[in-house]
């Protein structure tokens, strides 16, 4: 019979253990569950604040017209075609 008991003690702590390894699993994975979903929400608004830039910056393109990015073509492209008349002036 004492054999018995020690078994029966055995098997207790034994079940213990189990439970506490199981509880203590169940909590780490809650734990990771709540990093993840944090993780997840940072990364959501790191997107919104993205595109609220990219939103931003079309609307700034949109309203300055084109002619304006012409005129300073159109004006490089003369200063460089009287440098170029310059030069044959000169030469």
């Amino acid at each position: 019979m004492h054999e018995r008991e020690k078994f029966f003690q055995r098997d207790e702590a034994n079940d213990r253990r189990a439970f506490e390894l199981a509880e203590k699993s169940n909590e780490a994975m809650n734990k990771l569950s709540q990093a993840v979903e944090m993780n997840t929400k940072a990364i959501e608004e790191n997107w919104k604040d993205f595109a609220e830039m990219v939103n931003l910056l079309r609307t700034k393109l949109i309203q300055y017209p084109r002619p304006i990015v012409d005129e300073r073509i159109s004006a490089t492209m003369k200063t460089e075609k009287l440098e170029v008349d310059m030069r044959s002036k000169l030469l």
